[in-house]
């Protein structure tokens, strides 16, 4: 019980802070750029950080970090902050990959603007075939990991996200209606 508060604590402090980014960057920058940071740099931001903090010190990625000198600082912010926390695994391993594909689908449609054409259909189903290719690719041993279904299904809740604008575009006539 006293996890589930903390994990809803933590959420709701994540949420605030959004919506906090959100209207500062509405205020402060353009449509386009505010798109291009809540949607491709914000995401890739909470996903690192949720890597750094959470994920096992042996990734390739730390050893980059001794390598810049910033290995006593990422271990000592690790000590600090979150990992005194007990956060939900769903969170730690399913969350950041999700939010990598959000942001890189996010940053393939704004290269398009949201367009569909013969130019730009592979590169708009590059980012979804690859995500649930290398998910289910586990499943069948064709590459390295371990096969998770909430993995997959975070991935298809994001992919659905950033193709909702295109999706309705395709669905719906000018008018907005279908």
């Amino acid at each position: 019980m006293k996890n589930q508060v903390i994990f809803f604590s933590i959420l709701e402090i994540v949420f605030k802070l959004y919506c906090l980014i959100k209207f500062i960057i509405g205020k402060l920058l353009r449509n386009q750029i505010q798109e291009f940071l809540l949607k491709v740099v914000l995401p890739l931001l909470l996903g690192g950080i949720i890597y750094i903090l959470f994920r096992t010190d042996t990734l390739l990625m730390f050893s980059w970090f001794k390598s810049f000198g910033w290995g006593e600082v990422i271990t000592n912010w690790r000590k600090s902050t979150f990992q005194k926390y007990d956060i939900p695994l769903v969170l730690i391993y399913s969350l950041p990959d999700s939010l990598w594909v959000y942001s890189f689908s996010n940053i393939m449609l704004q290269v398009w603007q949201y367009n569909l054409s013969l130019n730009s259909i592979f590169w708009l189903l590059f980012v979804p075939i690859v995500a649930i290719f290398s998910e289910v690719g586990q499943f069948f041993n064709l590459i390295s990991g371990t096969f998770d279904l909430t993995d997959l299904v975070f991935v298809c809740i994001a992919l659905s996200m950033s193709y909702f604008k295109i999706l309705n575009k395709l669905i719906c006539n000018k008018n907005g209606t279908i």
